[in-house]
């Protein structure tokens, strides 16, 4: 799948997770479509796990509840697009 500007999307659709008590980190291991007629049933498997550290964990969550409200019209600033 690919957006107007020509960049391939692989929409998630869910995740596996876990903690790793050593380093403190959370882990998580993206579950994605490759194709449009991919039922999510058959979602692919990243073979990464990233490890995100409690404070990155923080910053995601709240990049993903201002995308969301965004996206539903629910948010009055403009999109921050870029790499945090």
């Amino acid at each position: 799948m690919e957006n107007e500007d020509g960049i391939h999307l692989f929409p998630l659709v869910g995740w596996e997770k876990g903690d790793v008590e050593e380093t403190g980190d959370f882990i998580l291991r993206p579950l994605f479509l490759t194709h449009s007629m991919q039922p999510k049933s058959e979602a692919s498997r990243s073979e990464r796990w990233y490890a995100l550290s409690p404070g990155i964990c923080r910053s995601l969550a709240a990049e993903l509840l201002a995308a969301a409200d965004r996206l539903e019209g629910t948010a009055s600033r403009p999109p921050d697009q870029g790499v945090h």
